[in-house]
């Protein structure tokens, strides 16, 4: 009996998910949360509705340093919503934390 065994997808080592991802934490650093907010949530967040880009930075005003990635990693998968997949680790640190 043979059993097939699913290749392992191979990572993409640039793409436009992944310039959409460095983006979206270049707004956060440069604190342009219009332009963050935009990002995901689309016609959400723009100049015509600042409650929606107050709401979203509100978080983001806790942390130290905003969030940083640290890695990005796309393979190409797209989730059955039909939403391409990235995936990302990062780093953030709240002002009021007393641990680093």
């Amino acid at each position: 009996m043979n059993v097939a065994v699913p290749s392992r997808p191979s990572e993409l080592l640039t793409s436009d998910n992944i310039n959409i991802v460095k983006q979206y934490f270049r707004f956060i650093a440069e604190k342009d949360y219009g332009g963050a907010c935009s990002l995901v949530a689309g016609s959400k967040c723009n100049a015509t509705k600042p409650v929606a880009v107050a709401n979203f930075s509100r978080e983001f005003e806790k942390l130290a340093n905003g969030y940083e990635y640290t890695n990005i990693k796309d393979y190409g998968l797209v989730a059955p919503s039909g939403k391409n997949v990235v995936c990302v680790k990062y780093s953030y640190r709240y002002k009021s934390d007393a641990q680093p």
